[in-house]
């Protein structure tokens, strides 16, 4: 993924943010924008929305559009960051996307956050409209503001083999180091999964992550009902600080 880089001062801390589903019965922009209001009370830094034109291939559930739902969300909020986690820029003409993503950054007051990616060729985005992914290396994402990358399950492959651990991440700070001479503006993102019960180890995770040199911690709502969805996020972010 790609990112906007946003500062928070001197200070280097890990960021908690929500990312959520653009397809069921949830994910329709009056109830995202009541999701994104209970996530800043809750304490959560950032909000990010899927994007797809078919959620997850799966036909038989409905798929709303993200940047509807961000401009609602960008009016029921002040502080959190908003954005999407990910955007496949080849499913777009990148200067509709450029007029829409500023659009929102000026509504929300400046708190879009812009993740993109190069999405599957396997997703039925793709493979209904005949368009194209390419699959390129790390290093195109390392030119930005942060990545948030997954393991694949072979090289060159689309399957999630899970997220980052702490000896990737500090990989990625070496690859990062040595590519753009240091750290500074760029965020490493992980996690984007959703929370285990053990919270306890969750955030040991997270500690161990936080000190390899990750700045954001993901988690990730799955579709449920609105009772469900609702307390996932006001339970809050597990926080180490």
């Amino acid at each position: 993924m790609l990112w906007k880089h946003v500062a928070y001062g001197t200070t280097l801390q890990m960021r908690y943010g929500l990312n959520i589903p653009t397809g069921g019965v949830c994910a329709n922009p009056r109830t995202q924008g009541e999701s994104a209001a209970l996530a800043e009370a809750a304490g959560w830094d950032g909000i990010f929305l899927e994007d797809y034109l078919v959620y997850q291939n799966r036909q038989d559930i409905p798929t709303y559009d993200p940047w509807v739902s961000l401009a609602v969300m960008g009016l029921r909020t002040e502080r959190i960051l908003l954005g999407t986690e990910v955007t496949p820029v080849a499913r777009r003409r990148p200067w509709k996307l450029a007029r829409e993503t500023v659009t929102l950054d000026h509504l929300s007051g400046g708190r879009l956050v812009l993740g993109v990616g190069l999405g599957s060729a396997s997703d039925l985005d793709f493979a209904n409209f005949s368009e194209q992914a390419d699959c390129g290396p790390v290093r195109r994402a390392l030119r930005w503001d942060g990545a948030c990358l997954y393991r694949a399950a072979a090289p060159g492959s689309a399957v999630d083999a899970g997220s980052l651990g702490p000896n990737d991440v500090r990989e990625l700070k070496r690859l990062v180091e040595s590519l753009r001479g240091s750290l500074t503006g760029f965020d490493i993102v992980v996690g984007a999964r959703k929370r285990n019960d053990d919270w306890e180890h969750e955030r040991n995770l997270i500690r161990d992550l936080a000190d390899a040199g990750a700045t954001w911690w993901f988690e990730w709502v799955p579709p449920a009902d609105e009772i469900e969805m609702r307390t996932a996020i006001m339970h809050g972010p597990l926080r180490i600080e």
